[in-house]
């Protein structure tokens, strides 16, 4: 495992975290929560799953965390396509989560943010409609 799943660090990077949302008015009003992307991997369960947003509007007032990864020479078995979007709706299973998404995972559970956005997760990389995904999701970026 790697050194961000230290609880000591994690801890601390969390009570940074609320020490900023709580007592810096610049950081606050330096969030849009109006915007949300179209996809989100809701990180609260046990297991990661994806979800769309607009499921999640009536109610969705929570911060989410983004992360972009490069996307050339990547194995789309580690994306989102049109073959594995339904799968991961259910879940994103363990075998489907580079080391790098592991530990976004693990930071927003420490930091108690329940949604993440990672680029090739959360835009179709392939398959049908995925340029078109690709144009409406890729300004997220």
């Amino acid at each position: 495992m790697s050194a961000v799943t230290k609880i000591s660090e994690l801890s601390l990077a969390r009570t940074w975290y609320l020490r900023c949302r709580l007592e810096h008015d610049d950081c606050e009003q330096g969030c849009d929560q109006a915007y949300y992307p179209m996809r989100l991997i809701d990180v609260r369960g046990p297991s990661p799953r994806l979800v769309l947003s607009e499921d999640l509007k009536e109610g969705l007032s929570e911060s989410y965390v983004t992360l972009s990864h490069r996307w050339s020479n990547f194995d789309d078995r580690f994306s989102l396509t049109q073959d594995n979007i339904s799968q991961y709706q259910t879940e994103i299973g363990e075998e489907d989560v580079l080391p790098t998404l592991r530990d976004a995972i693990l930071v927003c559970r420490a930091l108690e943010v329940p949604y993440l956005w990672v680029d090739f997760m959360c835009i179709i990389r392939s398959g049908e409609g995925s340029l078109e995904d690709w144009q409406e999701n890729g300004l997220a970026m």
